[in-house]
């Protein structure tokens, strides 16, 4: 809605208000007293009539004759009946005059941006990141992965490592792996966008652009399907030879256009008919170690200037120091930390996702 409409719109309320189901009862009232006080001011017929009944009641009075003698003064007729008058133009005519422009003025889509983070629940105002940013030893300093399945006990407490088939063989950068996700995805997020055509006309050639400068302790990045996934402790080299071609995956409809002081996206969506919703097959992918903010920009033909929409990103307050230990530790003590510093449990949600789809599924 553009200046004039809004402007127009809220006359048009303002008149409603001040036109109730009564409003020519009001209008007749504000006449019909404006008349008989400029038929009273000229007959006198109402002082007359009180003047006497006074007098013969409590006898002649003076000063009640000085009273009406001062009070006769038609202009408060004229100003009723003026009044009354004046009211029922503004709320009828004026009114319709009102509606008539506002029916007369173009069109335009109404276009509402949603974003929505990792677990679907749409942002609003500001985007704060959750979990904890993970600090952990260069990957120079963490050790080889060896399982031990790979060792013989030899007696006298000695082992010695076995041949391993060339199909089978460990990662051994697991632990590498391991403190990688970590950095990556402890106080990160995840944001996926919709656009929704709320308005009454179609809206043609619809771009979004999305904003966010380039600073120190800031990366956004696109893709489909961004997930949070363990590392695994097999490289299985056989599966990675003899599985199938990979099928043709859909291209991300934001695509990525960066300057050398911002990052860039561009989101062609095209044409959207009224009320209809449309949602990106594209996730971006945000961490941040410091305040930033992203910036939706919209445009459309319809409109005589883009829609621009703010969203103040809060990096979070957690940080963690990750040593060795934990980064090798076995059982679900690596899991237990992982769900914690990723967007506050994320990995177990989309774990419990996953077995619920595949439950409904069977």
């Amino acid at each position: 809605m553009d200046l004039h409409e809004d402007w127009v719109s809220k006359l048009i309320r303002l008149l409603s208000f001040f036109k109730p189901k009564s409003y020519n009862t009001l209008t007749k009232l504000l006449v019909y007293s404006g008349v008989a006080l400029l038929l009273e001011a000229q007959l006198n017929v109402m002082e007359i009539f009180a003047v006497a009944v006074f007098d013969q009641l409590f006898g002649q009075s003076q000063f009640l004759r000085d009273m009406f003698a001062s009070s006769n003064n038609p202009e408060y007729g004229f100003s009723l009946i003026l009044i009354g008058l004046v009211y029922h133009a503004i709320v009828t005519v004026g009114l319709e005059l009102a509606q008539n422009i506002k029916a007369n003025i173009p069109k335009q889509p109404q276009l509402k941006v949603v974003l929505c983070n990792a677990d679907e629940c749409e942002i609003s105002g500001g985007i704060q990141l959750r979990g904890a940013l993970c600090a952990t030893s260069n990957d120079n300093e963490i050790k080889d992965y060896w399982s031990p399945d790979e060792f013989v006990d030899c007696g006298n407490g000695t082992k010695i490592a076995q041949s391993i088939p060339m199909f089978d063989q460990y990662n051994r950068d697991y632990y590498r792996e391991r403190a990688g996700l970590l950095r990556k995805w402890g106080g990160a997020e995840i944001l996926r966008l919709s656009v929704i055509n709320t308005g009454e006309v179609l809206s043609r050639s619809v771009i979004i652009k999305i904003f966010s400068p380039k600073l120190a302790g800031v990366s956004v990045k696109n893709n489909i399907d961004l997930e949070p996934i363990y590392p695994s402790k097999r490289g299985d080299r056989l599966g990675a030879l003899l599985a199938p071609m990979p099928q043709h995956r859909p291209e991300c409809d934001i695509r990525a256009s960066h300057t050398n002081d911002e990052y860039v996206f561009v989101w062609e969506v095209g044409d959207l008919q009224t009320q209809m919703h449309r949602r990106s097959n594209t996730q971006l992918y945000i961490r941040s170690e410091v305040n930033t903010e992203l910036k939706v920009v919209i445009y459309c033909d319809e409109f005589a200037a883009p829609t621009v929409i703010e969203f103040p990103i809060s990096p979070t307050e957690r940080q963690e120091v990750v040593d060795l230990d934990m980064v090798t530790a076995e059982g679900e003590v690596f899991r237990q930390l992982a769900d914690s510093v990723i967007m506050d449990g994320y990995p177990e949600r989309l774990h419990l996702r996953y077995e619920r789809a595949m439950i409904g599924g069977s």
